[in-house]
């Protein structure tokens, strides 16, 4: 958590906020978020790291592309890690 603490991106996003200060029920608030779409995805991303795809070279482009790969590695053990957090939850009711 102090790692994404540091980062403004995630600390500022919609999302988190929903986790970080709950109010009611989370599955009700979590249902308020609005669907991302990956045009959604790609405008963001763009916004947050300061991307303009046409002003960039085909070296830079490769670096986006690694470093996309590797933030789809970290959300696919985030993901898990959530999904055995949400059973332990379920299951000490």
């Amino acid at each position: 958590m102090r790692k994404l603490a540091r980062e403004d991106y995630i600390v500022n996003s919609e999302e988190f906020r929903c986790f970080s200060r709950p109010s009611g029920d989370i599955k009700t608030t979590m249902s308020r978020l609005p669907k991302i779409t990956p045009a959604y995805l790609i405008e963001r991303y763009s916004l947050t790291f300061f991307i303009n795809e046409k002003k960039y070279d085909l070296e830079d482009l490769n670096r986006f592309q690694n470093m996309l790969v590797e933030f789809a590695y970290f959300s696919k053990k985030v993901v898990a890690m959530l999904k055995s957090f949400k059973k332990i939850v379920e299951q000490s009711r």
